[in-house]
């Protein structure tokens, strides 16, 4: 079963958590969820300068308990159109959630408290770790990509990744 799993989802290695040598955490959070094939609670939700870890239990059988997997996603998978990594807070089965569009799937991530806040500092931390500069207007307030799209900055939808020609005809 957890190969065709892995077949399906080619981003995601699940291997135990071992960090590179040239590979350090820049955020951590306890207080997420998972949204993949269904909900699951995390343990650990960790971002280093390559890879999201999602370190999560598993049921191995009723009466064998739990067992820890870790799961991973490479931040040179996620896509990137018009300069901008596909990393965006969005709703999603009702929850604020962090959305990342990575080569062969979306996942989805939210936090138990201040989800609208996190989900937030996560998206500016992988575009940071990516090496990608957060577009920052004087506030210090992340720029509303729409208003780059009426100024002809970018040319691309930041949700489904098409070519837009005319941002008032365009619809995802």
């Amino acid at each position: 079963m957890e190969k065709d799993i892995m077949k399906e989802n080619e981003n995601r290695t699940e291997e135990p958590m071992k960090l590179d040598e040239d590979e350090g955490i820049i955020l951590e959070s306890e207080d997420a969820y998972w949204f993949s094939d269904d909900v699951t609670a995390l343990k650990y939700l960790i971002l280093t300068n390559k890879k999201i870890y999602c370190v999560y239990e598993k049921s191995t059988g009723i009466f064998k308990g739990m067992t820890e997997r870790t799961a991973s996603f490479h931040l040179s998978d996620i896509k990137i159109i018009g300069g901008q990594p596909m990393v965006h807070q969005t709703d999603h089965a009702g929850y604020d959630c962090l959305r990342i569009q990575f080569k062969q799937s979306i996942e989805y991530f939210s936090f138990y408290s201040s989800a609208r806040k996190k989900t937030s500092q996560w998206a500016n931390e992988i575009s940071k770790a990516m090496g990608i500069p957060v577009e920052e207007d004087i506030a210090g307030r992340k720029t509303n990509i729409w208003q780059k799209m009426l100024t002809s900055e970018i040319r691309f939808c930041p949700f489904c990744g098409r070519r837009i020609m005319f941002v008032n005809a365009h619809r995802c």
